[in-house]
């Protein structure tokens, strides 16, 4: 049997490949499976909405392929008329009749391309649109046109007439040009402009508009009145835009086209304007998946709900209670788990009612139903009481009438008022400063920015409480006056714990500043400013920055008139200040007692960032546990379908990696499932953690994700976040780069106090100050710092405004700063996503309190997540390198350095799971030099036993030894031909930075980089020379206390020696350093690889 059945399977497995080879080479079908294919015999069809692009066209047989494996016949209407051509994006319903069956299309719609799906082709083709606009514009013909050049901007319909009125008449348009949609006051629209730059004062030339962001969705119907209504509680639309005569009703469910409009009201992102009714299928199919679990009734037998009430007639702008009693039928308690009102911004509350409430045999209970009269007409609402296995639902409604003494629109109110998200903050009394304390008066001077005219929010003071200023300066016990330092973070006491953490480095900070006052100095006029000579500026002691505030006061005695004055900006060792013009006027080289100011907006930031996140419903992003799992955001299986036959899911041919169109096609593994777990997103608000040890190409697969999300997403909007400019400046660089976005989809915005001349060349066109705020929200990516983004609090945007936020560089921003960017994201119902990108095992923010770098200042947001149950290592998830792959990737495959220099930290920090991936050139380049202790190991360490200095009024060290050396190796470097640019110099002390600088200097060598572990944080070099400097054990504690030196330091040891590529020269004592828990290794490491020269080792 086994032999005569052999062949018989043998051919039918040849008959499986040749059927797969034939229908990947040719997918067209012959007459009679088409026949079979499109044949419509009454079965029961499982149905699927479905989008993607049309990749084959076959003319004579009538049919087009979606998607490579989703079969279309031609004579299905297109709406409009339209003709499929190749490439065109779609939405297509498809159905089939079972998993055997192949899909097929019922339906099908051409999406209109967005700037996202534009080619540069498309883009850079203003010519043809020129000309269009011509014919259709008389009015914009111009016979210089030629000399014009083109770009894309955003801007709102502010007037509707003949023409499209865009920015207050900043540009026109004509409704022909429209794209077929009516636009109304309030659309959002990026459009194509010409603009002669030789003539800035002509108007620009309006040549094309389409919606600034464009949504396609299903949804439900939660409050419709005379002619308006809201969608899913939150898209607006008008009567006018329901398509063959809908007359929509509550609960409906219907087919929806939305652009982003404020034309509901500013509480609206959304406004339809497309609403179509769902099927009769598709909503039985809908209301059967909604209520799969427990049953709808309008009556049930085990509990009795009064009928529907009635309000009556109400006057507007008045209030109104009724009770709905509630009573057990049954032989058995029950319990009410919750009552809840279809539409979410109801106007009907309930009332002093705690749930879930045991209703007992026969007993009853009252809900409390409260009523507030803000919009006029008729008011309907549906209530639910949820029971658990069945749910009972009554209906509500009031009849709202004006005032009858107020006449006309007088007394209306708004269409559809409702509870705004945003969060509304109180003003302090803001407390006496403390460097005003002793003046009689106080003359401001010019700030070097003016205050934005649109602020409708202002933050609140949030002034350091006098106690704690003495609890520091007595230095009294912290904990007695402020336990919530001493216990762990937790929900109760998040707000508390963190504004204390920020008074504390707020004081270090002030005081630190104020050791810098002088006590007698003048001042000289230089234009409109007086420049005042500051010494130590250029090493930013003190730091000042655009907008800090000087106070010139009598240097004799306290008393008379003070002057505030604010810098304008910075030189080497001066500073441009512009006081009150009287000042300027009357001053004639007098001298002043100066005082400088700390600017506390960015206290004052982060204080309300905390604040809001503690009132904010954020604690599942804060602490999260338990992740509810949602609908993936991107679906590969529309982006892709997966073949229907049977030897399609025998091997599988499509991975799911090969689903999208990589932007990127270097990227690994690790990061290509990193960006496929972002786009769906199952347990977003829970942030996902991108964990990038060095040189893993954690920014790589950032800006990729960034840019899937915004070309897969037409609805999102992205809010990118960094600690520092530098970081800002180089994803925006990246993503301008990849050749997918261009300007008027990005925007850098940037602080006023930036020198944006100091950006790189490739984004200077994509730059926005905050005085341009309102018109760099509405691109699609923002890139900003994380303070920086604190200013959009100020617009009190809608909750929801950005739908995704990437944190880079996470681990080097405290909590209450990644916060800032954090409470812009929603985080309840239709949550945003947020993903978190750094190296926990790196250092961490730069703080000046070592109070609260100790009582958990100094643990960024990132650290704490990654310290989650929910993100540790589980065996679990062996596949997917030990972390939950829908919370966590961990890139592993280095791309930096010679495999001797990564083993160790490999081992120390990650697991011992980093691989050495960098090229043979970059590691092996400076491998071979003669005066290494071992050849082919790029690597040494050169003991010194030195000595170490520390001048008596600072806490700085240096080591004329380890100077001389270092001098030595950069001398060898430079006669190897080494360019200089590839070199850099590490040393945990100022003044051994300083040494190193001058020695430089003296012996005409090339400009070194040389700074601090801090200065080299997410940089590397081919050649990094490392000064270790200490050489007793002496204030070993003491710098531990302050934070400095590399010893019992193990996030500076790790970026330490993670910096180099292709060499690694430490310099340092071994007697010392053999003592430490991360360097004893390090040295023993470099003993057993031949890698030590130098003094007699200690035992190892």
């Amino acid at each position: 049997m086994i032999q005569f059945g052999f062949p018989r399977m043998f051919q039918q497995l040849w008959e499986l490949l040749y059927t797969l080879l034939t229908y990947q080479t040719d997918p067209g079908f012959n007459e009679d499976l088409l026949e079979v294919l499109f044949e419509d015999d009454g079965s029961h069809y499982e149905t699927q909405r479905i989008s993607g692009m049309v990749t084959k066209i076959h003319e004579n047989q009538s049919l087009a392929i979606i998607n490579h494996d989703i079969y279309m016949d031609l004579s299905i209407p297109v709406p409009g008329g339209k003709k499929l051509r190749l490439n065109d994006f779609v939405v297509a319903m498809v159905k089939r009749r079972s998993e055997d069956d192949a899909w097929r299309v019922e339906r099908v719609e051409i999406l209109e391309r967005t700037n996202a799906w534009q080619s540069k082709k498309d883009t850079e083709n203003f010519e043809e649109s020129h000309d269009t606009q011509s014919q259709q514009n008389p009015d914009h013909t111009d016979p210089s046109i030629e000399h014009c050049q083109s770009k894309t901007v955003v801007g709102q319909v502010t007037g509707v007439s003949t023409k499209l009125i865009i920015n207050n008449g900043e540009f026109e348009l004509s409704q022909g040009s429209a794209n077929g949609i009516n636009y109304v006051v309030g659309d959002w629209l990026t459009m194509k402009i010409l603009f002669d730059p030789e003539e800035p004062e002509k108007k620009a030339i309006c040549t094309a508009a389409e919606p600034l962001r464009k949504w396609k969705f299903e949804g439900r119907i939660s409050v419709f009145q005379e002619d308006k209504g809201i969608i899913d509680n939150d898209i607006f639309f008008s009567l006018t835009v329901c398509m063959n005569g809908y007359n929509p009703h509550l609960k409906d469910l219907v087919h929806v086209t939305a652009i982003e409009s404020n034309a509901g009201g500013e509480d609206f992102m959304w406004r339809a304007i497309s609403v179509i009714p769902a099927s009769n299928s598709a909503r039985a199919k809908k209301n059967v998946d909604l209520s799969s679990t427990r049953t709808n009734l309008k009556e049930a037998l085990e509990v009795s709900v009064e009928k529907e009430k009635n309000f009556g007639i109400v006057q507007i702008g008045s209030e109104n209670q009724i009770l709905i009693e509630v009573t057990n039928m049954d032989l058995m308690e029950h319990t009410l788990l919750n009552a809840k009102f279809l539409n979410m911004r109801s106007n009907f509350e309930i009332s002093n009612q705690i749930f879930p409430v045991i209703i007992p045999i026969n007993g009853k209970i009252y809900v409390e139903i409260f009523f507030k009269a803000t919009t006029m007409g008729r008011v309907d609402d549906v209530i639910e009481f949820d029971f658990g296995k069945f749910v009972v639902e009554r209906s509500l409604s009031a009849e709202v009438r004006g005032i009858e003494s107020l006449a006309g629109e007088s007394s209306a109110v708004p269409f559809l008022t409702r509870f705004k998200q945003r969060q509304q903050i109180s003003r302090r009394q803001v407390m006496e400063d403390e460097s005003h304390r002793d003046s009689n008066w106080v003359m401001k001077g010019v700030r070097p920015f003016k205050p934005p005219p649109f602020t409708t929010l202002r933050l609140a003071q949030y002034p350091v409480p006098r106690s704690l200023w003495q609890t520091i300066q007595q230095k009294m016990n912290l904990i007695e006056s402020n336990p919530s330092l001493g216990d762990m973070l937790q929900p109760k006491n998040y707000c508390i714990k963190f504004q204390t953490l920020l008074h504390l480095e707020e004081i270090e900070t002030t005081i630190r500043l104020r050791n810098y006052d002088i006590d007698r100095a003048s001042l000289k006029p230089m234009g409109p400013y007086l420049a005042l000579e500051v010494a130590g500026l250029a090493e930013k002691r003190p730091s000042l920055i655009a907008g800090d505030g000087v106070i010139l006061s009598n240097p004799w005695g306290r008393g008379g008139l003070t002057y505030e004055g604010f810098v304008h900006t910075t030189f080497k060792s001066e500073a441009l200040i512009q006081f009150h013009p009287d000042f300027h006027q009357k001053y004639n080289g007098e001298d002043y007692a100066v005082r400088f100011l700390f600017n506390r907006t960015t206290m004052r930031r982060y204080h309300t960032a905390v604040e809001t996140s503690a009132k904010h419903p954020g604690y599942k992003i804060l602490f999260p546990s338990d992740p509810e799992i949602r609908p993936p955001q991107v679906n590969f299986n529309c982006l892709s379908q997966k073949k229907t036959s049977v030897a399609d899911r025998l091997f599988q041919m499509k991975s799911e990696e090969n689903r999208i169109e990589w932007i990127n096609h270097r990227l690994n593994c690790e990061q290509r499932r990193a960006v496929l777990r972002i786009l769906e997103g199952v347990h977003r608000p829970i942030p996902y953690i991108i964990y990038g040890p060095p040189g893993t190409g954690k920014t790589v697969t950032v800006v990729e994700a960034i840019l899937q999300v915004f070309l897969l997403c037409p609805r999102s909007r992205i809010l990118v976040a960094t600690p520092s400019n530098s970081s800002a400046d180089l994803v925006a660089h990246r993503l301008h780069e990849s050749g997918r976005v261009g300007v008027g989809e990005m925007v850098r915005l940037n602080a006023f106090s930036r020198n944006t001349d100091m950006m790189p060349d490739s984004i200077q066109a994509y730059s926005m100050t905050c005085e341009d705020l309102q018109k760099a929200i509405r691109h699609r990516i923002l890139v900003t710092t994380c303070t920086s983004s604190g200013k959009i609090y100020t617009m009190c945007l809608q909750v929801g405004h950005f739908t995704h936020l990437f944190i880079d560089e996470a681990g080097q921003a405290t909590e209450p700063e990644s916060l800032v960017s954090v409470g812009l994201i929603r985080c309840d119902s239709n949550p945003g996503q947020i993903v978190l990108a750094g190296d926990p095992k790196q250092l961490g923010p730069v703080l000046m309190s070592h109070y609260a770098s100790t009582y958990g200042l100094s643990i960024s947001l990132l650290e704490r997540l990654s310290n989650n149950p929910l993100y540790s290592r589980n065996k679990a998830f062996a596949e997917s390198g030990y972390y939950n792959p829908n919370l966590l990737t961990k890139l592993v495959r280095n791309y930096r350095s010679h495999p001797s220099l990564l083993t160790l930290p490999s081992f120390m920090f990650y697991e011992d799971e980093l691989v050495s991936c960098a090229s043979v050139e970059t590691a092996e380049k400076m491998a071979h030099f003669s005066w290494l202790p071992k050849p082919g190991i790029p690597l040494l360490f050169h003991g010194i036993r030195g000595e170490n200095y520390q001048e008596t009024d600072s806490p700085s060290w240096c080591n004329p030894a380890e100077v001389y050396h270092v001098i030595r190796y950069l001398q060898l470097l430079l006669n190897a031909k080494v360019d200089p640019v590839n070199v850099g110099v590490i040393t945990p002390y100022r003044k051994q930075v300083e040494k190193i600088r001058n020695f430089i200097k003296s012996n005409d060598l090339f400009p070194f980089k040389v700074g601090s572990v801090e200065e080299f944080q997410g940089q590397e070099r081919d050649v990094i020379i490392v000064s270790t400097v200490r050489s007793h054990e002496y204030f070993v504690e003491q710098d531990v206390i302050q934070h400095l030196g590399f010893l019992r330091s193990p996030k500076r040891f790790n970026v330490t020696v993670t910096r180099a590529k292709s060499l690694l020269i430490v310099i340092g004592n071994p007697h010392l350093l053999i003592h430490d828990e991360y360097w004893g290794p390090f040295l023993k490491h470099c003993a057993q690889l031949g890698a030590y020269t130098g003094c007699d080792l200690p035992d190892l």
